[in-house]
């Protein structure tokens, strides 16, 4: 176009040159001028005024374009915003299935466990619970009633556990005489102090004369031909004997006194268990296994008939449960090895001695049944394995849950969603342990 431009320019120019020539050469010939040598000036026409509407319509709208501009600004600005939260703020989480393994328990088999040594073993708590209930009366009796109490015996005179035969006396300052009314066994001292036992006392004879307050010391007159042992073996009762009596009080029908007792021995036995482990979770306590004594309390008047009272005295064998559910576990072939492992009583799950009159528990052996269902879950440690699995690729993770014996199975969710590497940080990485399946 530049040179079509070029092109036209150039002719334009020629032709005006030979009109001037012509124009020349008339003057010359006339001198005059003539209308038809007048050169006339053609006005190139100008650009047409533009119509304001056509000016609008061609006009780039800039406004629009601006605020595209800013929203594009904005939605990086915010994009940019929330992956950097994800990055600072997101955590990554394995669900660990922790194995688990169920049990129908076989009656027949029994199993062993003693108060100290190796294998299973138990600790022996000493219960002491009273219930009362007020039991209308029928006209008046005459009772005579021996006092009772608790008291602590002391053995500071050998490191080997003494036993005191049944009805073994205990004497006060004063003469006073109280007996246990079944063989003790008191354990040796230690180096931290004396063993102790406590266990409760009849006194010799009926009559408040064997009420009293605290005593400091009982000895045992049956070790006198034992100094050391004499001295070194006593009782303290820290809150005195009381209920000796002797007279008429209301009177109470033997078939109401005998349905209050036993409605007392069953209150008494409920509330056994969880006095025995009472303030920890980490124990399994079987009353079926204790050793339980009850002796009737003293009745006293009543407003309306007669107060009669109930008195339980057990020793409970007291297993730790990581202890007893690996051994029944070793027992059950469930392939526990040293695997710490976590007992779950199932339906109908009940643990009976092995025979009607057991060993002492301060003695043992405890041999005992098992009846019903369990489940037995491999515990995992969960500190353990987020610092095994911290700042690992993803390709790692497979290799590292196999070393934990006790997972079942484990699923992991990495975040933020980009990264194929466990967090290095341990408070972003949550470990969680799915509940296993209701037992059967």
């Amino acid at each position: 176009m530049s040179g079509m431009a070029k092109d036209f320019f150039v002719d334009l120019s020629q032709a005006h040159k030979e009109d001037a020539r012509s124009e020349r050469a008339h003057s010359h010939d006339n001198g005059e001028r003539t209308i038809r040598n007048v050169m006339v000036t053609r006005r190139t026409p100008g650009p047409r005024p533009l119509d304001p509407r056509e000016t609008a319509k061609h006009r780039p709208a800039r406004g629009r374009t601006s605020m595209a501009l800013w929203i594009a600004a904005a939605i990086v600005s915010i994009s940019l915003l929330v992956l950097l939260a994800l990055a600072l703020f997101s955590k990554s989480t394995v669900t660990v299935t922790p194995r688990v393994h169920n049990v129908t328990f076989d009656s027949t088999a029994l199993f062993s466990a003693m108060p100290s040594g190796v294998g299973l073993t138990y600790a022996v708590q000493t219960v002491t619970l009273e219930e009362s209930v007020v039991v209308p009366a029928q006209g008046v009796e005459r009772v005579e009633d021996r006092a009772t109490g608790e008291i602590t015996v002391y053995n500071s005179y050998s490191d080997a556990p003494v036993r005191l035969i049944k009805n073994t006396r205990f004497e006060t300052p004063n003469g006073l005489i109280y007996r246990i009314p079944s063989s003790i066994v008191v354990p040796g001292k230690t180096a931290s102090g004396p063993g102790t036992l406590t266990v409760s006392v009849i006194a010799d004879a009926a009559g408040p004369g064997y009420n009293s307050g605290p005593v400091e010391k009982l000895t045992v007159p049956g070790l006198k031909s034992t100094q050391a042992m004499y001295d070194g073996v006593y009782g303290q009762a820290t809150q005195g004997m009381s209920g000796g009596f002797v007279g008429e009080r209301p009177a109470v029908a033997a078939d109401a006194l005998e349905a209050a007792r036993a409605q007392l021995r069953t209150k008494l036995s409920e509330r056994l268990v969880s006095e025995a482990a009472a303030g920890r979770d980490d124990v399994f306590v079987f009353p079926t296994l204790a050793e339980v004594t009850f002796e009737h309390l003293p009745s006293a008047p009543d407003s309306s008939g007669a107060r009669v009272g109930e008195k339980l005295m057990a020793k409970v064998p007291v297993f730790i449960k990581d202890a007893f559910a690996e051994s029944i576990a070793q027992a059950v072939s469930a392939e526990a090895g040293s695997s710490r492992i976590v007992l779950r009583p199932g339906t109908g799950f009940a643990v009976t001695p092995a025979s009607s009159t057991p060993s002492s528990l301060d003695e043992g052996p405890v041999q005992f049944s098992i009846a019903g269902a369990a489940t037995l879950i491999w515990y995992v440690d969960t500190d353990e394995l987020r610092g095994a699995l911290l700042g690992k690729d993803k390709d790692a993770f497979k290799p590292i849950i196999s070393q934990f014996p006790g997972v079942e199975r484990a699923d992991a969710q990495i975040a933020p969603f980009w990264s194929s590497t466990l967090p290095s940080n341990p408070d972003k990485l949550n470990i969680t342990i799915a509940e296993p399946a209701e037992t059967p």
